[in-house]
């Protein structure tokens, strides 16, 4: 899963999204696709279970996103 970098320094949670391979993410492609890369790259062996979930919706909203979105999707 994928997580907010500030969350990641939380006391005790922060520990624990580590331990669960969350991972970070900045909301700045050019920081966060080398990260990206390097996380998703650890997951390459079949044999080993996979849960991958995305929350795309972010928390940073606006109309003239949601209409990008759409178009992209549709």
């Amino acid at each position: 899963m994928s997580l907010r970098a500030a969350l990641m320094k939380l006391p005790v949670f922060g520990w624990g999204f580590h331990i669960l391979e969350f991972i970070s993410v900045e909301r700045k492609w050019e920081v966060d696709e080398s990260n990206m890369h390097q996380m998703l790259s650890s997951f390459k062996d079949p044999r080993d279970p996979l849960w991958l979930a995305l929350f795309p919706e972010g928390t940073d909203f606006t109309e003239q996103k949601c209409i990008r979105s759409k178009s992209i999707c549709s």
